[in-house]
């Protein structure tokens, strides 16, 4: 036997079993799952069947598409944008330049641009009109007749049919895919139409058509560019020839010439007036610089005379001697009191006299003595040379003052004549100045006017052999296999999006599906236990189990083949075995407390609750339990179906004082020790009959005669009989139905159960399917319908 301990889920400690519910949040206790790979591949594979039906549906669909599409095909023609030929108006290799500097950028918008307008409204009605496609594209009128303004445009041309062009205009550009190859200067211009012949000849019309409307812009733009410049032209002569004149006007005025400014080979005669041929040589500034030259010289020598004046004031022989060898008298320029007449010779002469006598006075006195009268007489000479000396050096401070004075007014003599010219210098700057701007001005407008004339002689040429950098380098051509519908590629996206689809669903009905089925999503929500999961019971493994199929003798001596419990009919199979199971686990978890009245429930009716109820109440009798099975769904009850009894004359009789306990009792076919206690007649008030102590005495009186007792009560969310009950009993098990019983309503089922004191003993899962993905990833394998100790 397999023991409860044994199961998924159950191995939760049952010494105390709780007497209520754990406190439950408003998210489910806040525990929330983990998102795996193994969570991932679970919904792929329990969701498998809607997946391929997604996949299967959109692959079809594909399929369909590609037989019901109309055949269409594209050319493709290629056009070439070389580089930009010099556009004739000396700007070549301006743009040269630029398009160097410019790079993959500048390369990127030309392309772009040429991409753009090739696709324009002016082109394509070009090439509707070449290739009259405005009669292959005739409008046809649908299921809802003819479009008015198009009907109202009949017979008027495109210029003035609105809606007509906008119309034709819509299914060519439509038709039409132009992208610039990357990395290279080629644009690819393709058209997709049911015609093939046609697709080639569109394609290569909007090539030619842009090639033509290219040139002709071009040679438009160069003919008006010619036109400007003859304007300007005539306005610019009449410039040339006002400043030419005011030149020659002012060079007649003043006496300067253009050629003084060095202007004479690039004025191209520009002066025009009278000039001189010093080539830019100016007299008066060549005076100013003398006269500069000539000032400086007199001050320097004006200076060098102020001081040998001061050193003759000294009247010190030695001194005025001395300034004989200085530089100072050759500094000075012409004669000084130095140099002039024999003034110095005379001075030194006078000293070598002095100096002599005063050497014989000397050499007397030492000889002859001091008294000597020769000594007197050399005094009265030495004081005559003396004499003769101070003379001569007051001559030579007059001599030096004269030549100061002179120097002194020649310095400003010059200083005036400088004065004075450097004002006409001044003035004749300022004329230089307006004369230089009036060349300027004549010279850059005979320069503009000979630009221009040559640029305008050079649009005329282009204007006439405007060329183009435009090319087709590969024409498209008429292709065999149609572009659409691609049976390749087709089959693969419905292929794709169907399987996108379907498990984008599977996922969306995964997230929705708030169905319990695994005891982990019930653990999560209850908090108690799952006692038992009892397996999925087919139609086919009743008619089996009535048959006596699995079994060696067939079915057990004297079972009804109507009996609707395996644990009678089919002993071995897995459901009899997950009875047994759930019987061994409500002994466990009741162990420190004999469990003598046990209620059964769940949240809503089809739950299978009342099944449940009559298989563990087999079970326990087959344990050797005297056991009672009472039916208080006085409403809607259905446990006399199973003893294939009446439910009349039952509880509530029995509440009513209508029979005694005794005689409303039903003994089992076949299990001698299994009895019923039906529902009886529906009263008007079940509640009142079930909350009265006359029902608290019939527990005590079963209590008395039956070793457990098992209530089979009604959903508890229905009416509030098994909360009363719960008060009343030793445990309370819910029974859940495997992917029908949904959260909330478990959610629900709990929170109401959970005000009632009396004790809560689990769950029970009823109606698992073994063969689910889920049982799969929660026990880890698949289950059978044959138990290991069934025979085949």
């Amino acid at each position: 036997m397999s023991f409860a301990s044994d199961r998924p889920g159950e191995n939760a400690p049952r010494a105390k079993s709780p007497t209520s519910f754990y406190p439950i949040s408003a998210g489910g206790a806040n525990i929330k799952e983990e998102a795996s790979l193994r969570d991932v591949i679970r919904v792929l594979r329990k969701r498998r069947n809607l997946i391929l039906l997604w996949t299967l549906g959109c692959t079809v669909l594909a399929f369909l598409v590609c037989a019901v599409m109309r055949n269409s095909y594209s050319s493709t023609a290629t056009l070439l944008v070389d580089k930009q030929n010099s556009s004739g108006m000396g700007m070549g290799a301006l743009e040269d330049l630029a398009s160097s500097m410019g790079g993959e950028d500048d390369l990127t918008t030309e392309l772009t641009t040429h991409s753009t307008v090739l696709q324009n409204d002016t082109t394509t009605l070009r090439v509707i009109r070449s290739l009259n496609l405005d009669k292959v594209y005739a409008y046809k009128p649908g299921i809802f007749g003819w479009n008015r303004a198009i009907r109202a445009e009949i017979g008027l041309p495109l210029e003035k049919a609105t809606a007509t062009r906008e119309r034709l205009l819509s299914i060519v550009q439509r038709k039409l895919k132009v992208e610039p190859e990357q990395n290279t200067r080629l644009i690819t211009v393709k058209y997709t139409d049911g015609n093939a012949q046609r697709a080639a000849d569109v394609a290569n019309a909007f090539v030619e058509e842009y090639i033509h409307e290219y040139l002709e812009s071009h040679f438009n733009a160069t003919a008006r560019a010619s036109d400007w410049l003859s304007g300007q032209l005539d306005s610019l002569k009449a410039r040339v020839a006002e400043s030419q004149q005011k030149l020659s006007d002012y060079e007649s005025k003043t006496g300067l010439s253009v050629l003084m400014l060095g202007l004479g080979e690039n004025s191209g005669g520009a002066g025009g007036g009278a000039g001189s041929s010093s080539g830019g040589h100016i007299p008066a500034l060549d005076k100013l610089a003398a006269l500069n030259q000539e000032l400086t010289a007199a001050e320097a020598d004006r200076i060098t005379k102020e001081a040998i004046y001061q050193l003759t004031q000294t009247e010190s022989p030695e001194v005025v001697s001395g300034l004989g060898s200085s530089p100072l008298a050759s500094k000075a320029s012409g004669g000084t009191a130095i140099t002039e007449g024999e003034g110095l010779t005379v001075l030194q002469g006078l000293r070598t006299q002095e100096a002599a006598l005063r050497v014989q006075y000397g050499d007397d006195a030492s000889k002859y003595g001091a008294n000597n009268p020769h000594l007197a007489e050399l005094q009265g000479e030495i004081a005559a040379i003396d004499k003769s000396i101070g003379e001569e050096l007051k001559r030579i401070n007059e001599r030096a003052k004269n030549d100061v004075e002179l120097a002194r007014r020649t310095e400003d003599g010059l200083r005036q004549a400088y004065n004075d010219e450097q004002a006409d210098v001044n003035k004749l700057n300022d004329n230089t100045i307006q004369l230089e701007v009036l060349a300027g001005e004549a010279l850059s407008n005979r320069e503009l006017y000979d630009e221009l004339f040559t640029r305008l002689q050079e649009a005329q040429i282009q204007a006439g052999v405007s060329a183009t950098n435009l090319d087709l380098v590969d024409e498209a051509r008429p292709t065999s296999v149609p572009t659409r519908p691609n049976w390749r590629v087709y089959p693969i996206i419905g292929l794709g999006t169907g399987l996108f689809l379907g498990i984008a669903f599977g996922f969306m009905r995964e997230s929705l599906d708030e169905a319990i089925v695994t005891p982990e999503q019930v653990q999560k929500i209850g908090l108690l236990p799952v006692l038992a999961d009892i397996p999925l019971i087919r139609a086919e493994d009743l008619e089996r189990a009535k048959a006596g199929e699995g079994l060696a003798g067939g079915l057990p001596q004297g079972v009804d083949p109507l009996e609707q419990s395996f644990l009678l009919t089919k002993p071995n199979a897995p459901a009899a075995e997950a009875y047994r199971a759930l019987r061994t686990a409500i002994q466990l978890s009741v162990a420190d407390n004999p469990l003598r009245v046990l209620l059964i429930t769940s949240p809503l009716g089809g739950d299978g609750k009342t099944t449940i109820s009559y298989n563990l109440a087999v079970a326990f009798a087959q344990h050797g339990r005297k056991v009672l099975l009472l039916d208080s769904d006085m409403r809607k009850p259905s446990v006399h179906t199973l003893f294939r009894t009446s439910k009349t004359n039952g509880l509530s009789e029995v509440l009513t004082g209508g029979i005694p306990f005794s005689r409303a009792l039903r003994a089992h076919d076949y299990l001698k020790n299994l009895y019923l206690l039906p529902s009886g007649t529906t009263p008007p008030n079940p509640a009142e009959l079930i909350d009265s102590r006359r029902f608290d005495a019939l527990l005590e009186e079963a209590k008395s005669q039956f070793d457990l007792v098992i209530i089979d009560s009604p959903p508890v969310l229905m009416v509030t009989d098994p909360v009363i009950l719960s008060t009343k009993t030793d445990g309370t098990i819910i029974v859940l139905r495997s992917e029908k019983t949904s959260r909330p309503v478990l959610k629900r089922a709990v929170e109401v159960l959970a005000h009632s004191p009396g004790r809560k003993l689990g769950f029970i899962i009823n109606g698992m399917d073994t063969k689910s993905v889920e049982y799969y990833y929660s026990y880890g394998y698949y289950g059978d319908n044959k138990y290991y100790g069934e025979e085949a």
